[in-house]
């Protein structure tokens, strides 16, 4: 006879029909093939309401299967993008072309950078349809998990593991909603200059930095002579150390000296003193004059230079200023491109150098309105407009016909029979720019008909010599006897002279060319050399003779004893294009050999033979010009993959009047001053002048953040490889700043960290870890004193919100992947044993009951533990 029982499993109720012997399966029965199993599911609380199909959808395992498809199409595109072969019109001339095997070449493209879409890695997975993705996905694993898994013992490694994977989405939405990150460039040390009568003046230890301050007793000069980054200690109580020292050279109304700063040590703070002793140009002060400082009024020290802000990673803005202040304001710069050019017309930047053409060109338009945002803005009720945008190039100066202004500029091409060619362009006007290969080849204009006949007239540089003790003054040929071997001795004097080389025309930076006579000259004390130049604002410079003659890089004090000034020569160049009297007239004046030079009538296209197969041609010439600035787009192939966005430009408009616009490259920091400026790293705010009367300067750089506390650079440590290093990157092993963090509180400088390439530091909810360092440099050319390095850290910086949350997923879904394979089969067996336990019990019990099984005597088996007080 059949027996109805009722039990749960799963969670759910079932009518089992026991018509034979059952055993365990799914986790609580397995039927026998003669075991009859009728299932009916429980109610479960649900009802045939509206939400019934949308419970129904999100917990479709086919939805899950969907979603983790298009998240896996998605997270593929966005960051492998995908390969076409060959090059087709559609795709932009700026995206890279890789070539592959076969000799195919395959074009790699990116969706997320497209135009319209300009987004970054970061971005992308951040973009709302990523977002969109998780949430979905999220709310079906959620909604799944508890319509089809019962919370129960045996699931329990299922629910921990699905909770495991939504909290790990949540950690990861925080983390990346809060993310930032960018990088702060740290000075190892200011210079902190106090004198009497004038207000503290403090400037970054930078090889070659220079201020003017003003004091009671008249104008000083400091300049950084020099740096050594690991100058020891060689006697004290610390003698064998090592520390970074610095060398600034004073200049003002007494003496020129030299003092030298210790960080760390300022105890060792000394002076030194020039002298007239070629064999010791320069002595301690203590030695010369008994004293260790030269002027104890004058406070010099070596201090932090700490930062308090960072500029975050692909965050452009502009900042501006007005020009006179120190701060600048910000303007941040929403949805600015990054992978393609937006230009209205080609005519929008030099289109010929930049491989520009009607089939590769597209117009794109942009307008991007930035407004005032933070207080003290310059403009505070006018927008600033991004109107156009340049992925990679330079800017580039030209000169345009036209105009009113006289300003004459000629284009010129140098060839050979070999079919090589040259351009040139030469302004008039400008004294940096009317010469070209190295001064052979010139562009003057004259106004009258005086002025072309002494055009060719040759006259060598002079130089002219003062004694005022003995009221002697000379002028010499600095070409003529004065530039022999010999040295010329000065009658009735104890000096004699010689001339080793004239330079005129140089570019030293300054706002106009300088001519120098460079000479050696002899008294009894000494041999030096002296810089002679024809502007006297410069003042003429004497240094040590090192050996062998040539300069040494030391200063000396001025010998005021014998005077000097250069008078340039005029020496017409081998090629000289002569335009004028008239707006017509040009003409080509050949000084090449000894003879007497030709002068000939010449003409836009002509071409005419200067030398035996070399000829010049005349490209154009306009005498009244006027210049335009425009970007130069760098091709593809010429570019550094790594730049990023470091070659970018933008031209902004401000509304203003007739409107202002501009174009600006990019400054990885927006340095406050040149001064402030790193090297290697650019400084050129643009200007605007409002018709007010004020100027506006701009720059184009990276949006700043304020760091939770400033961060001073204790020290720098460079590690090399055995060998030292060869100032190649790969002979370092390790660079490692040393930082300390500012606390308020304390009032001090605290909690110094070490960091590393592979080992970060944290303080104030930043992590900061080391990005860049300031290796040693050459000198970069005359004036230049180049630098020894280790001046400077750059270290990133950033958040790292929702990383522990991440953390606490992780762990809770690996334990629930060990409860689930490991825990759940133990549990699963032990009840299939107590179940096959007691069915074997209960099937005992059956068969004593039955009647085939009484005893002989008539009595009735019962089953283990029934008694006759309990069968009932």
């Amino acid at each position: 006879m059949e027996e109805e029982r009722r039990c749960l499993a799963n969670g759910h109720s079932f009518a089992v029909v026991v018509a034979g012997i059952p055993t365990v399966r799914d986790g609580m029965f397995v039927l026998s093939d003669s075991l009859m199993l009728t299932l009916h599911e429980a109610t479960m609380n649900q009802s045939a309401g509206v939400f019934r199909p949308l419970l129904d959808f999100f917990s479709s395992i086919w939805l899950g299967i969907i979603l983790l498809t298009i998240m896996f199409v998605y997270s593929a595109v966005g960051s492998a993008g995908f390969w076409i072969p060959g090059q087709y019109a559609f795709v932009n001339y700026h995206d890279w072309a890789h070539e592959l095997t076969f000799g195919l070449q395959w074009t790699q493209l990116h969706i997320r950078q497209a135009p319209g879409l300009e987004m970054t890695e970061f971005e992308w997975f951040h973009w709302w349809p990523f977002n969109l993705l998780i949430a979905l996905i999220c709310i079906n694993l959620i909604v799944a998990t508890i319509r089809r898994i019962p919370f129960n013992t045996l699931n329990l490694g299922v629910w921990m593991i699905h909770t495991g994977i939504i909290i790990i989405a949540v950690g990861s939405v925080m983390y990346f909603w809060t993310k930032l990150e960018g990088e702060a460039p740290i000075v190892r040390r200011a210079v902190t200059i106090d004198l009497p009568g004038a207000d503290p003046v403090s400037f970054p230890a930078l090889p070659g930095n220079q201020v003017t301050v003003d004091a009671e007793d008249g104008r000083y000069g400091f300049q950084i002579a020099s740096i050594d980054p690991n100058w020891e200690i060689l006697s004290g109580e610390n003698r064998g150390e090592r520390t970074f020292a610095v060398f600034v050279m004073v200049q003002g109304p007494g003496r020129p000296f030299m003092r030298t700063l210790l960080a760390d040590f300022p105890e060792y703070t000394e002076d030194s003193v020039f002298t007239n002793d070629p064999s010791q140009p320069r002595v301690r002060a203590i030695n010369a004059i008994g004293e260790r400082l030269v002027d104890e009024r004058m406070q010099i020290s070596l201090d932090y230079k700490p930062q308090s802000e960072f500029f975050l990673v692909d965050r452009p803005a502009i900042y501006l200023r007005e020009k006179g202040q120190t701060e600048w304001v910000q303007r941040p710069i929403p949805n600015l491109p990054r992978y393609n050019d937006y230009l209205r017309s080609r005519s929008d930047v030099w289109a010929d150098s930049s491989r520009l053409t009607s089939d590769n060109f597209r117009p794109r338009d942009l307008k991007v309105v930035l407004r005032a945002s933070e207080p003290n803005d310059p403009l505070p009720d006018i927008p600033i407009e991004v109107t156009h945008y340049v992925r990679y190039g330079f800017l580039e100066s030209r000169r345009a016909a036209g105009g009113n202004r006289l300003d004459p500029v000629v284009s010129v091409r140098l060839s050979n029979e070999r079919g090589q060619s040259q351009d040139y362009q030469m302004i008039a006007f400008d004294p940096v720019n009317q010469v070209v290969e190295e001064g052979r080849m010139r562009f003057v204009w004259v106004e009258n008909e005086e002025e072309f006949a002494r055009a060719g007239e040759f006259r060598n540089p002079r130089l002219r010599v003062r004694i005022p003790d003995e009221d002697l003054e000379f002028t010499v040929d600095a070409m003529g006897e004065a530039m022999d071997d010999e040295f010329l001795e000065i009658e009735g004097t104890e000096f004699s002279y010689r001339v080793d080389a004239v330079e005129d025309g140089l570019d030293l930076g300054g706002p106009s060319p300088v001519s120098v006579a460079i000479v050696q000259i002899r008294s009894p004390e000494r041999t030096f050399q002296r810089w002679v130049f024809s502007d006297q604002r410069l003042g003429n410079r004497d240094f040590k003779l090192g050996d062998g003659g040539a300069m040494h890089e030391q200063p000396l004090e001025l010998d005021e004893r014998i005077q000097m000034r250069y008078l340039p020569g005029r020496r017409p160049a081998p090629v000289t294009l002569i335009g004028g009297p008239s707006e017509e007239d040009l003409h080509l004046m050949l000084a090449i050999g000894t003879g007497s030079p030709t002068i000939q009538p010449v003409g836009p296209g002509q071409r005419v033979e200067i030398q035996p197969g070399i000829f010049l041609q005349v490209l154009a010439f306009a005498p009244k010009t006027w210049s335009e600035t425009r970007p130069v787009i760098v091709p593809p192939e010429q570019r550094n993959r790594d730049a990023r966005q470091q070659r970018s430009l933008v031209r902004t408009h401000v509304p203003v009047g007739t409107g202002h616009s501009a174009w600006m490259p990019f400054h990885i920091y927006p340095f406050r001053s040149r001064t402030e400026a790193l090297r290697r790293y650019p400084f050129r705010p643009a200007e605007i002048e409002l018709a007010d009367g004020r100027v506006i300067e701009m720059l184009y750089s990276r949006e700043r953040r304020d760091l939770p506390t400033p961060i001073a650079l204790n020290d720098f440590i460079l590690t090399s490889h055995i060998g030292g290093f060869t100032g190649d990157t790969s002979s370092i092993r390790d660079w490692t700043s040393v930082v300390s963090f500012w606390d308020d509180e304390e009032g001090d400088w605290v909690n110094q960290q070490t960091i590393s390439m592979n080992r970060p530091g944290s303080y104030g909810g930043f992590w900061y870890f080391q990005s860049f360092w300031d290796p040693p440099e050459e000198p970069r050319g005359e004036g230049d004193q180049g630098s020894a390095g280790m001046n400077f850290t750059i270290l990133g910086v950033g958040n790292r919100n929702g990383v522990w949350t991440q953390l606490a997923g992780s762990i809770i879904s690996v334990i629930g992947m060990i409860y689930a394979f490991y825990v759940k089969p133990v549990i699963k067996r032990r009840r299939q044993q107590n179940v096959m336990q007691r069915l074997a019990a209960e099937q005992t019990a059956a068969e004593n009951t039955s009647p085939e099984s009484a005893n002989t005597s008539g009595n009735r088996l019962e089953p283990v533990g029934i008694t006759a007080e309990n069968r009932t």
